[in-house]
């Protein structure tokens, strides 16, 4: 740039130049007639003259420029989208745009009077006064974002830029302050971080478990709830690789597949076992996506996954609770099936029982024929006492305990075993030849032997072994009863069952005596032979114990010993007892079990009608209905069964005595008679000596004691 004389010098020089060249084209300004010192003269005050016109216009034109520039100035002050205001050194308003007012809500504002400060938020002001500080301090132009209230008292936020117009001694003149309104910036950005921290709480607090990994299977992000299925903590997942929080055997399912899934992009209901911190294992299902940049790569996954150990633990439960419903099932049909079989063939075991009864009755004490007979009737009471059994499983019904020898239900226990047990397992057994007496079911103690005989063999059945009984009388004293044997000291029947089969696991050992709990394969059992032992032996006040590890089993089980023993001639002299002459109807549709059953009666003095048809009994009591002292029925009987027979019967004649026995049905027992006031209910087979008994007991109960005398050929 020119220094100032040296412009002014110029500026001279051009005016010169352009007032000669303006007075050479009107030459008549100057007289040629003239002095050339008035010519000179002449000619340099026209030069001057010239210089000022030329002069004056560019000052004219400076001015039009000026005018135009200070409009322009001011429209775009006033009319800028930004504010603009200056503040005096006191920090009162010396001037304001439109816009400003605009954003502060103001039509006008007292200038000079008015603090910008009047529009600070509170707790703003000292940020604002620092930044003016710092402006006039630097000289640099200050940079804020400034938070206030407008006229009506709404939040207004803005951006401001801060400038400090000094003198030269640092005095602030004033001060230029520029701003915009970012409110809405503000608000979209209090919303994004208010949606980010829904999110964030959403993510962290949502109950399924909520994972992200990046391209190579590392963890980016994990919420809650996976932490809290799996048990770890964030800084112990982030970065770490998802196949090391995989079961073993699944680890390299993950590395095989996870590249494919990256090419399909989803993944739905696939399952994995993980595992937890604390060593034990979780099955979740994942259902999994990719994200994508905007390019198509790939981003991350996005993968949600559910704890389904419980509900995989309730399908295999449902699994073995349909098992054991189908096993149910299976018994169910198998009991109705048991029970058509056990009607018939008690139905043919009565007869055979009763023929022989009168046959021995007939027979000489001498005679050889006798031990045929007794092997006759003592094969028909063990096929009695085999559907007994049968019908223990199909309709089970309460029986007394009673005093039994228990040598003698092992015996034939031991017997049917030798017949089903492999030949490559050994059966040994140590029975104390003294007999033993206990209160119990025959049926059900002969249950527990097999039960456990046969959970012993099956252990042993492929590689065989040894199976062990003994049974002997103990005394147990207070100081032998150990923790969680409920026995109180006294003496007891004790029964070991040993074999050397593979064992027992211990995590199994507390519950072999869960109901349906097995460990068996299909077929070789339904689970609930152990949990019938336990509850028989509780019933009878009894103790069961085992002890298991790889090569032996023993199962010990105590029954309370009795002094009471049941007389072998109870049956006999019941015989003796039950003579009598009073008139009884007998119906049954079984002509042998008819004829036995009035042939035995009669023997005995009794008058007896029978029927095989029901109707015709009903018919012949209608007929004579004062003719009977007695009313013996079977139950299931074409035409009408015995509970509407002895109905009909009792409309006709209230009162009558009346008797209901059975082969089996499921429409009676001992609860429906007595509930239908039915003297005495019995089960066939029954031997004649036990009918006539009950028939004399019914006949004592509703007449006079009368003498009963001993017959000739007994």
């Amino acid at each position: 740039m020119l220094p100032d004389n040296d412009k002014s010098s110029a500026k001279f020089t051009r005016l010169r130049r352009e007032a000669l060249e303006l007075l050479s084209r009107q030459p008549g300004l100057v007289s040629s007639k003239s002095g050339a010192n008035i010519k000179e003269l002449i000619h340099e005050l026209n030069v001057h003259q010239t210089e000022l016109v030329i002069q004056n216009e560019e000052l004219k034109q400076s001015q039009r420029d000026l005018a135009k520039i200070s409009r322009e100035y001011e429209d775009l002050y006033e009319l800028a989208p930004c504010g603009y205001i200056t503040l005096t050194a006191k920090q009162t308003i010396s001037r304001i745009n439109k816009a400003a007012l605009s954003f502060l809500g103001e039509k006008e504002l007292k200038l000079n009077l008015s603090t910008f400060g009047q529009f600070i938020e509170p707790g703003w002001d000292d940020f604002f006064h620092t930044a003016l500080k710092n402006a006039a301090q630097t000289g640099n132009t200050q940079s804020i974002d400034l938070k206030l209230r407008n006229k009506a008292g709404l939040p207004l936020w803005i951006q401001m830029e801060i400038e400090a117009d000094c003198d030269e001694k640092g005095q602030v003149l004033q001060w230029r302050l520029v701003f915009v309104d970012i409110s809405q910036k503000i608000a979209a950005e209090t919303a994004l971080q208010e949606s980010q921290e829904r999110f964030k709480s959403l993510f962290h607090n949502a109950p399924i478990a909520y994972q992200s990994l990046d391209k190579d299977g590392n963890f980016i992000e994990v919420n809650d709830a996976w932490l809290s299925i799996l048990g770890y903590a964030r800084d112990e997942v982030i970065g770490q690789n998802f196949g090391n929080f995989l079961h073993p055997d699944m680890q390299d399912h993950f590395k095989k597949n996870f590249p494919r899934f990256k090419v399909v992009g989803e993944i739905l209901g696939v399952e994995f076992e993980m595992c937890k911190k604390n060593g034990s294992n979780s099955i979740v299902s994942f259902h999994e996506k990719i994200g994508k940049k905007p390019n198509g790569e790939f981003k991350q996954t996005h993968c949600v996954f559910s704890d389904i150990t419980e509900q995989k633990k309730a399908e295999t439960s449902a699994k073995r609770l349909e098992a054991q419903l189908q096993q149910a099932r299976k018994l169910e049909a198998i009991g109705v099936l048991a029970g058509g079989i056990a009607h018939d063939f008690n139905n043919i075991l009565f007869p055979i029982m009763g023929f022989s009864e009168l046959t021995l009755e007939e027979l000489p004490e001498n005679s050889p024929v006798r031990e045929n007979v007794n092997a006759i009737l003592t094969g028909a009471k063990r096929a009695a006492e085999l559907v007994q059994q049968i019908l223990a499983f199909s309709a089970p019904r309460q029986k007394s305990p009673e005093p039994i020898i228990v040598q003698s239900v092992f015996k034939e226990a031991i017997s049917f075993l030798r017949a089903i047990i492999p030949q490559n397992i050994d059966i040994r057994q140590e029975i104390s030849p003294t007999p033993i007496c206990i209160m119990n079911d025959p049926t059900q103690l002969y249950e527990i032997v097999m039960n456990l005989c046969t959970n012993a063999y099956h252990a042993m059945e492929e590689e065989g072994g040894l199976l062990s009984i003994r049974v002997n009388e103990v005394e147990v004293g207070a100081g032998r009863i150990n923790k969680g044997m409920e026995m109180t000291p006294g003496r007891y029947c004790r029964i070991d069952i040993h074999d050397t089969g593979s064992g027992i696991p211990a995590e199994h050992l507390d519950k072999i005596f869960d109901p349906y709990f097995s460990t068996k394969e299909i077929g070789k059992g339904s689970g609930i032979g152990l949990s019938v032992v336990h509850g028989i032996v509780k019933e009878h006040n009894g103790c069961i114990q085992v002890k298991s590890r790889p090569g032996k089993t023993e199962f010990t089980v105590y029954f309370p010993i009795t002094d009471r023993i049941k007389k072998k001639d109870q049956i006999r002299q019941l015989f003796v007892k039950s003579i009598g002459n009073e008139k009884i109807l007998f119906v049954d549709d079984e002509t042998a079990i008819v004829e036995i059953v009035t042939q035995s009666l009669e023997r005995l003095g009794y008058e007896v009608t029978g029927k095989t048809s029901s109707v015709e009994a009903l018919n012949e009591f209608e007929t004579h209905p004062d003719r009977f002292d007695l009313i013996i029925t079977d139950m299931t009987m074409p035409g009408i069964i015995g509970t509407n027979l002895i109905k009909k019967i009792r409309e006709i004649r209230p009162g009558i005595p009346v008797m209901l026995c059975t082969g089996y049905s499921h429409l009676a027992d001992a609860e429906t008679a007595k509930a239908l006031n039915i003297n005495e209910f019995i089960y066939k087979p029954v031997s004649i000596n036990e009918l006539s008994a009950k028939v004399r007991k019914i006949f004592d109960q509703t007449n006079e004691p009368q003498a009963i005398n001993e017959p000739d050929n007994m």
